[in-house]
């Protein structure tokens, strides 16, 4: 009866309950990235797309696999120095190897533009009621550009929903969440340092906007630097 009775005290929710509007929209994000890929795959089977990103990227990751990979790509060009950051092809291959290397490339965007929609609804909800907060997700995650980001195999796509993560954090409490902002940021580097700067860019107008010390914006550059360094 104890159990019964706290379990059922207001705001005391169990944990599907409270992420409810999360789980719904990581899932609703994994089936519309998946859906572009799944519908060309029954049409016309599984081939590679020769001379696009996505067959490269595979194909990195397969050698990955077999264990053969050196950073030499032997194919593209005739021949030529692999100059992708290399986080991302090892994570791409974690998927294929778990996973397939064709079911593993799909649910590898898939999952992380989920993801990207989740955290895209946390940083409105800062700003927004909750739904509006999901009505602005669903249509950022429904928008033709974000449906290309995430429904092939983009280098973009994995340190664009890990940036967002970063963003919400800074919103939420700079002062007390830059150092996972600063990480996460500095991880996304690694899969790409385009995307990192831009997001950068983005936190710096943040604290600009709102007449913040720059101070945390300056430790937040100089960790991020540290870890593309390495």
């Amino acid at each position: 009866m104890l159990m019964y009775s706290r379990s059922n005290k207001p705001g005391n929710k169990g944990v599907l309950s409270r992420y409810k509007i999360h789980i719904v929209l990581f899932v609703f994000g994994l089936v519309l990235f998946s859906l572009p890929s799944l519908l060309r795959f029954y049409f016309y089977g599984f081939g590679d797309i020769i001379g696009f990103p996505t067959y490269l990227h595979t194909r990195i990751a397969g050698y990955i696999i077999d264990g053969t990979f050196n950073f030499y790509d032997p194919l593209s060009f005739g021949g030529r120095t692999y100059v992708y950051p290399p986080l991302f092809s090892y994570v791409l291959a974690a998927f294929g190897y778990v996973f397939g290397l064709k079911a593993g490339s799909v649910l590898f965007v898939s999952v992380f533009g989920g993801l990207g929609i989740v955290a895209f609804y946390m940083v409105m909800k800062i700003f927004l009621h909750r739904n509006h907060a999901v009505l602005a997700a669903i249509v950022l995650a429904l928008l033709p550009v974000t449906i290309s980001l995430y429904s092939h195999v983009s280098t973009r796509a994995v340190p664009t929903t890990i940036s967002l993560f970063a963003l919400y954090f800074l919103i939420k409490d700079h002062k007390k969440y830059y150092l996972h902002s600063s990480v996460l940021l500095g991880v996304a580097s690694l899969f790409h340092p385009e995307v990192a700067v831009v997001f950068a860019i983005i936190i710096l107008l943040y604290f600009l906007s709102f007449r913040h010390s720059l101070e945390n914006f300056l430790r937040i550059v100089a960790i991020v630097a540290l870890i593309s360094a390495l």
